[in-house]
């Protein structure tokens, strides 16, 4: 390196200024490759993260998927048994006003 240093030394200005922007310019990028690529393999360590991510959590969204459909079942359930209770109820009402309304007469 020394060596290197006094050869460098006898060059002339213009010489020393080639080399300098030379050693500059190959220093930078390799500083901007180092950079791109560390974004690129950052950038490719979240996509998988992410598939990973869903990968893992699919099961629970179907879990979920599934528990949200049978609620509405159940809900649906519930609703056609109040209505058919309500109509069954109310021809029984119905049913026992006739009856009711045949035993009392009234009399004046």
């Amino acid at each position: 390196m020394r060596e290197f240093i006094n050869r460098l030394r006898t060059k002339s200005e213009s010489t020393k200024q080639k080399i300098a922007f030379g050693a500059a310019l190959g220093i930078t990028l390799i500083i901007l490759g180092g950079w791109f690529l560390g974004k690129k393999s950052a950038r490719t360590d979240e996509v998988v993260q992410e598939q990973s991510a869903s990968e893992d959590l699919k099961p629970l969204f179907l879990i979920f998927q599934n528990a949200k459909q049978g609620f509405r079942n159940v809900k649906a359930n519930v609703k056609e048994y109040r209505y058919n209770t309500k109509e069954s109820s109310e021809t029984s009402i119905e049913a026992s006003t006739e009856e009711t309304s045949e035993e009392f007469t009234i009399i004046e």
